[in-house]
């Protein structure tokens, strides 16, 4: 195609085409972080640990809702300086469908990071899940962790650190 010879121009210093650069840039490293921990997030066992979770689930959530701000702020600042004027339908068609395609590719990225939420609400519900279950074969078994004849609770909770424990040792 004809565009691949034409050279690029730079983006002005502050215009929204250098702004909706920067934003590309950084949805692009994100999801790249995303990809790379993706297999150590969703690994059962020998993966990572709700801290490390909490970390990459705080890193996308913070990006998120700065890109998400930025891009109104994008959408803003397009309508102040085009908005009104009527001299370059071709600049407010380029301008319109940057925004679209950022708006795209951030919807994109949450949908991504919805996934990353809907593993670990599972993976909480299963250790539940295993959970009640050792609870109610320790029940149903009559074992206790007390002296005879005393009941125990099992309705407390274990973390998930004891409930890993507990599927390495078995």
């Amino acid at each position: 195609p004809i565009t691949n010879i034409l050279p690029r121009r730079k983006a002005a210093e502050g215009s929204a085409t250098q702004t909706a650069n920067a934003l590309v840039d950084g949805m692009r490293r994100t999801v790249q972080m995303m990809n790379r921990c993706e297999g150590s997030y969703t690994a059962l066992r020998g993966g990572m640990g709700d801290a490390e979770r909490d970390d990459v689930d705080a890193t996308v959530q913070g990006f998120l809702a700065d890109c998400d701000g930025r891009i109104d702020a994008l959408k803003k600042k397009i309508a102040a300086e085009h908005g009104a004027r009527d001299d370059n339908v071709d600049e407010k068609a380029h301008l319109k469908g940057m925004v679209m395609f950022l708006l795209e590719r951030y919807q994109d990225m949450v949908t991504y990071f919805q996934l990353f939420k809907s593993f670990r609400s599972k993976l909480r519900r299963s250790e539940y899940s295993a959970h009640a279950a050792i609870a109610g074969y320790a029940h149903d078994e009559g074992c206790n962790g007390g002296a005879l004849g005393e009941e125990e609770d099992h309705d407390a909770g274990l973390s998930a650190e004891e409930v890993a424990q507990l599927e390495k040792e078995n």
